[in-house]
């Protein structure tokens, strides 16, 4: 099974750093190998991991910058993702179930994470922009 995300228009936030980002966490989690083969996935674990907490304190600044007057709570989100993304983590992945589950996890929290929770923040950010 090839489980696969692809970057489109419908991911886009908006904001251009903000959007290049988001392809880089799309291809860290398309790059988690289909196949078992435990020390790359933990390899591109710690990738994800370093490459989220970039991103996020990133994205928390423009936030900070634009008075989203959500910002905590969304930052509450972020540290919800990570804990979550911590305890996927620690499970064993030596099997291709397991594999498959992670990456479907990651897929899955990125997806939803930038339809919902990124896509308010686009929405407040466009009313802001200078027209």
């Amino acid at each position: 099974m090839n489980h696969k995300i692809a970057w489109n228009a419908d991911f886009s936030v908006g904001i251009d750093k903000l959007d290049l980002q988001h392809q880089t966490l799309f291809d860290i989690i398309n790059g988690i190998p289909e196949e078992v083969n435990e020390q790359r996935v933990r390899t591109t674990i710690v990738r994800l991991f370093k490459y989220t907490h970039e991103h996020f304190a990133l994205e928390e600044e423009e936030m900070r910058k634009m008075g989203y007057p959500r910002l905590e709570e969304h930052a509450k989100i972020h540290e919800d993702l990570i804990a979550r993304l911590t305890e996927v983590s620690t499970l064993p992945l030596d099997t291709d179930q397991a594999n498959q589950e992670f990456k479907s996890f990651a897929i899955d929290w990125i997806v939803d994470h930038i339809q919902t929770i990124d896509m308010d923040y686009a929405r407040f950010h466009k009313t802001k922009e200078p027209s």
